[in-house]
């Protein structure tokens, strides 16, 4: 085989999508496609990742590394194939042997006249195809094709305007030194920790920065002194026209004002007494809004989007989309995509894509007004970046295959996309103004006109009274009825798996340090989604479930919480690599990097350097164990000690069992109340717990009885002898269950 041209793809999708725009029929092979005078392979994103310090001998290994041997370095810091991947893919595929597929591109390199690198269009993307050609000692000609969009009008665009592949070369050689350097920082942070306080203790540039989000949210939370404030609301008479509720919002400069609100009513009840029974003008104003749909889906979008309407875990909704694009004959674009905004030439694909989607979901998924002509403001090139927003393709299957989460997720999808082709909701908001000297009285009412999208997709944001049939024009009003409404200030909301992922894209505006904030938002300066980031779409999810493993936070519900050991290491932690700053600093050094005015070992003497300084601090004792008592949700007090009760795998037991206490409540058990339970399917939960805890009591309803298998309803009692504590039942006033209306 004499090839003219290899072409190594990140990923096989890539390498299909581009085998459609080459002349000649393709020929699948064993890991790359023969088509014309071509022959595309391709790898499964990374092929190789950095040696473990054990690669390199025993003696690193984390057993055999004192703080005293630390920091492990390596010079030149060598590669390994990668592990594979899920054992099992759902088409019933097995997982992709990443050392075949590097020893088959070696095969092809051989034969290779030139090479044409199609990673994704950025630093990483550019790294893992060039760190393959480094390990076969790849030498000769490369381009580098543009594979910012997969549709075909792009990439044959693409293909006939190869492009240089040496001003990419230096991007792969940024992203190395930030691999090496993070590799080297989590290593060593680690271990140094680890060392100091006898538990498995991990640092790393966004992992650490990630926990720290939710400490600081937490330590807000809990710290929060709920201040009440007061507004003013006021009846205007417009006589033929109704009485509308108007609030009142003071000027800027108003003196009364303490952080923006009124912490006493004082001001307000003066202000409330002097208008009411006043008649003064007001004016009513038209105006006419336009809202255009929704853009089509990013990943965090759709994590966020399913998190709060089908209540699915983000880290489900990622593996949801892996399937719905790797199996099923690929229904969804690229998966990972940070981007909401199409090539404006993937608007001519519209019709193969809607009819695809219309026969795989059925007539009855109808949108009204569909029209392909209406290009909305999501077919725009300056917006797109690596990636183009997520969107379903021209692939038709049988659905019926689908889980139910997972046509939740493929609808999702469709849907964002099928409404860029509907028109805009029409609305009309209507202003009622009264002004004083110490502000202004006011309301509004907004209408939709006409539905447009909103006919299939409700977007939550219209309010409407009867304010929208009164005319625009001035008018005499009488002012009534004023009424002080007490409120009060709120914590922030607890972080969930879907709004930590957020705020990690947005991380910039918690960074007090002018500069780092300026280096961070300068980094995401070409995004639409991020703005001042740590970690990638890749990444973040993954990020957030290691924390949880680490025991530095956990789920508490749908809510996330810092556990004890999270906060106390995180607290003892220097600002230096604990902070988002540090992703910052890094950054700018890649640059440099790229601009040829730094090289790799400048990163990697600030990571030592780093090392040696908080290494050298003072740090105090504590217990960073991951301990059974402080990383779990208190249930109640202990009767017999007052400790807390905290759930284990098999009870619900005292924290203090260390120092002696040994009240358990089991959840399953062969005697009393344990015994109904089980013949009834049930056994002792939280909530049961928390009762027998408060009450000494809880009512069961639901119960079978083993003779006659009736059901029936009792309290569950609990009997602590101090040698152990015994639930039993009693039917002593029992109350009848509330018959359903």
């Amino acid at each position: 085989m004499n090839l003219l041209n290899l072409i190594i793809a990140e990923k096989p999708d890539i390498a299909k999508a581009v085998s459609k725009v080459l002349p000649g029929n393709p020929q699948w092979k064993n890991g790359y496609i023969e088509q014309g005078n071509y022959c595309i392979t391709w790898c499964y994103g990374h092929l190789l990742t950095l040696k473990d310090p054990e690669d390199y001998g025993e003696q690193y290994s984390r057993a055999n590394t004192s703080n005293e041997k630390l920091p492990i370095f390596f010079n030149d810091w060598g590669m390994k194939v990668a592990d594979k991947g899920p054992a099992l893919l759902k088409n019933g595929n097995n997982a992709p042997d990443k050392g075949a597929q590097l020893n088959t591109i070696g095969m092809l390199l051989k034969k290779a006249a030139s090479v044409i690198i199609a990673g994704d269009v950025d630093d990483e993307g550019q790294l893992l195809v060039e760190e393959v050609l480094e390990w076969h000692h790849y030498a000769g000609p490369m381009k580098r094709l543009d594979t910012g969009a997969l549709n075909e009008a792009s990439l044959k665009k693409a293909m006939s305007n190869l492009m240089d592949n040496a001003p990419w070369h230096i991007r792969a050689v940024s992203a190395k030194a930030r691999s090496v350097a993070d590799f080297a920082l989590g290593i060593n942070g680690s271990r140094f920790f680890s060392n100091i306080y006898h538990a498995n203790l991990s640092v790393g540039r966004v992992q650490t920065a990630t926990l720290g989000l939710v400490v600081a949210r937490d330590a807000l939370i809990e710290g929060h002194s709920a201040m009440k404030y007061y507004l003013l609301d006021m009846d205007a008479d417009l006589k033929t026209n109704g009485v509308h509720t108007v609030r009142f919002i003071p000027a800027e400069d108003c003196d009364a004002l303490v952080d923006g609100k009124f912490i006493d009513q004082v001001f307000l009840k003066k202000l409330g007494d002097r208008y009411n029974g006043k008649t003064v003008s007001a004016t009513v104003a038209k105006e006419a809004l336009t809202e255009t749909p929704p853009l089509p889906l990013s990943i965090s979008a759709l994590k966020t989007y399913c998190s709060s309407k089908y209540n699915i875990a983000p880290e489900e909704t990622l593996k949801i989309t892996q399937s719905l694009r790797m199996n099923y004959g690929g229904l969804i674009t690229y998966n990972r995509s940070e981007c909401r905004y199409l090539p404006e030439n993937m608007h001519m694909e519209a019709p193969g894509v809607i009819a695809a989607v219309q026969a795989n979901l059925g007539a009855k998924w109808n949108f009204p007004g569909l029209d392909t002509n209406i290009k909305s403001k999501a077919f725009s090139d300056k917006n797109v970046g690596v990636h183009h927003a997520i969107i379903p393709t021209a692939q038709k299957a049988d659905v019926s295959k689908l889980s139910e989460n997972e046509l939740k997720v493929y609808k999702a999808i469709c849907g964002f996309y099928m409404v860029q082709f509907m028109p805009p909701a029409i609305k009309e908001r209507t202003r009622l103004t009264i002004l004083c000297p110490e502000g202004r009285f006011e309301t509004t009412s907004t209408r939709v006109v006409k539905k447009g999208f909103k006919m299939v997709m409700d977007t939550g944001k219209d309010e409407e009274s009867a304010l929208s049939d009164v005319p625009a024009g001035g008018y005499e009003c009488e002012m009534s009825n004023p009424i002080i409404v007490e409120k009060e200030t709120k914590p922030p909301k607890r972080y969930t798996d879907a709004s930590l992922e957020e705020d990690m894209k947005n991380v910039a505006k918690y960074v007090t340090d002018p500069e780092a904030k300026k280096l961070l938002l300068l980094k995401d300066k070409d995004s639409k989604e991020e703005h001042g980031s740590i970690g990638t779409a890749a990444t973040r999810s993954a990020i957030i479930q290691t924390l949880k493993k680490r025991g530095f936070i956990r789920n508490d519900g749908k809510n996330i919480v810092s556990t004890q050991v999270g906060r106390n290491f995180y607290n003892i932690l220097p600002d230096e690599i604990r902070k988002p700053d540090l992703t910052a600093k890094w950054w700018s050094i890649q640059q440099d990097i790229q601009e040829g005015k730094a090289r790799p070992e400048d990163l990697y003497r600030e990571v030592l350097a780093s090392y040696a300084r908080f290494s050298a601090l003072d740090y105090p004792t504590l217990n960073l164990s991951s301990g059974y008592a402080q990383d779990r949700p208190e249930i109640g007090k202990c009767p017999r000690c007052g400790k807390p009760i905290i759930e284990g795998k098999k009870g619900f037991g005292c924290s203090g069992y260390k120092e002696g206490c040994t009240f358990t409540i089991w959840k399953e058990g062969q005697y009393g109340a344990h015994k109904v339970l089980a013949a009834s399917g049930k056994k002792v939960t939280a909530s049961m717990v928390k009762s027998l805890l408060k009450n000494g009591k809880v009512l069961v309803r639901g119960l079978t009885s083993e003779k006659t298998g009736k059901k029936y309803d009792a309290y569950i009692v609990m009997q602590d002898t101090g040698r152990g504590v015994f639930l039993n039942l009693n039917f002593d006033n029992v109350p009848k269950p509330k018959k359903k209306k």
